[in-house]
């Protein structure tokens, strides 16, 4: 086998994979999933932190939000006095 036909990459469901398995002595692969996301985001941890509390709480205001939505909408087709 060539390099050149080593490097050729084969599509599989729409998805580029290396035609050559994985080194299993390559260091990526050897690292946790914790060592992979403390790489992955460096030193954007607080950002990351105050980005994944503001979605949260975005979350509850916008099921907040369609839950007086649907009671008014309730209300106002059963005509009833709330």
């Amino acid at each position: 086998m060539t390099s050149q036909s080593a490097s050729v990459l084969a599509r599989d469901g729409g998805i580029a994979r290396n035609a050559h398995s994985p080194n299993p002595s390559d260091p990526a692969l050897n690292m946790s999933m914790r060592a992979r996301l403390l790489l992955l985001l460096g030193d954007r941890r607080g950002s990351v932190l105050i980005l994944i509390i503001t979605a949260i709480f975005s979350g509850f205001a916008e099921s907040a939000t369609l839950a007086v939505l649907a009671e008014t909408a309730a209300a106002v087709t059963s005509g009833s006095n709330r």
